[in-house]
Parts: structure tokens; sequence; C-alpha cells
């Protein structure tokens, strides 16, 4: 009886220790906060898209997240569409954002990137249905 007292002490203990380390994270701006869809919501950010290209000029492009779905303006001629993005808090400036969007002719395009305050930047790896896989860069600001 005594070793069941002092074992349900021992678990009520570690579990207050457990609670207190993660509001201690989420106060020093820890990653306490799970992704998910919808964080950016409502924005648009107008970017560059950098080909891998030796001498290709930037493509640019309007990024536009919107009821937890991702849409990349300049991709459209290539035949894609709009695709769930997923959000998380990185720091406590920072939010982090991945995506992906197919169209049938032209592949599968993945993105990452991380938004701090009024920018933005990250890369978009391009999937073509014949050829090598490219990986572009954007960065940009919030659209007004």
């Amino acid at each position: 009886m005594r070793r069941m007292v002092v074992l349900i002490a021992l678990l009520t203990i570690l579990a207050l220790v457990m609670a207190v380390g993660a509001e201690a994270a989420k106060a020093k701006g820890g990653k306490a906060m799970a992704a998910k869809a919808g964080m950016l919501d409502g924005t648009k950010w107008t970017v560059d898209l950098m080909s891998p290209k030796k001498g290709a000029k930037p493509m640019p492009d309007t990024l536009t997240f919107e009821k937890g779905m991702f849409e990349s303006s300049a991709c459209h001629a290539y035949g894609f569409g709009t695709g769930k993005y997923r959000g998380k808090m990185e720091k406590a400036s920072a939010m982090g954002f991945s995506a992906a969007t197919t169209s049938e002719k032209s592949g599968k395009m993945d993105w990452k990137g991380t938004v701090k305050g009024d920018a933005v930047a990250g890369t978009m790896v391009w999937h073509p249905k014949k050829g090598k896989m490219e990986t572009w860069k954007f960065s940009g600001k919030k659209a007004m």
C-alpha cells in the first residue's frame, strides 16, 4: 500500500513538472505550437521566384493563403492550382509553412518558406513529369 502511494505521488509530481516545462517553452517562444492549416489565411505575398538556371531572370509571383489553401499565381500558366498548406510557429517572431501543388501536365511543386514580419523567403522544389528536379528560391514581402 505504501509503495502505491509513493508511486502515485511521483507520477503526480512528474505530470506537474512536464506541464510547467511546456508553459515555460511557450513563454520563451519555443516550438510549442503544432503545425496547422489556416495560420496565414487572408495574406498575400509578392515574391520573386529565382530559377536555378544560370542567367535566368527572377519571375514575379504572388503567393496567396486563403481558407487553408495556398496558390502561386505565376504557376497557373503551367497548370498548377491550389494546394493545402500547413503553418507552424518556428520562433516567437517567425512562422514556417509548407504546401504542395500539382499539375497534370507539369508535375508537382513542394513549397517551404518562413514568414518573419512583413518578409517571406523559402524554396520551391519542382518535380517535373519529364526532366530533372529543380530547386527554386523565392523571397519577397507582404502585399498591401
